[in-house]
């Protein structure tokens, strides 16, 4: 190795160039749809796993849809299940 710092990028992430804060670049829809791939209800982990994204990014996303009132949640042991509202 030759002395210089790597740093990656996760495929997912921008960079903003005001803040430099990293941001995904998933859309709502993309979440919408992997609930809706796994039955209209699932775990923030599965929603993750289903869409290809961090763990923390699927619970920021899922949060700002639910305060959207696209989806609800309730809280099931330790876990978060999210859950498609119907039209």
């Amino acid at each position: 190795m030759n002395g210089s710092v790597r740093t990656s990028i996760m495929p997912y992430d921008e960079r903003d160039e005001e803040t430099g804060q990293f941001t995904s670049s998933f859309s709502h829809q993309e979440f919408l749809e992997a609930i809706e791939a796994l039955s209209g209800q699932a775990s923030t982990q599965e929603v993750a796993d289903e869409v290809g994204c961090a763990y923390r990014t699927a619970y920021q996303k899922l949060t700002e849809l639910e305060d959207d009132n696209e989806i609800s949640s309730k809280k099931i042991a330790n876990a978060r299940l999210w859950i498609l509202t119907s039209e």
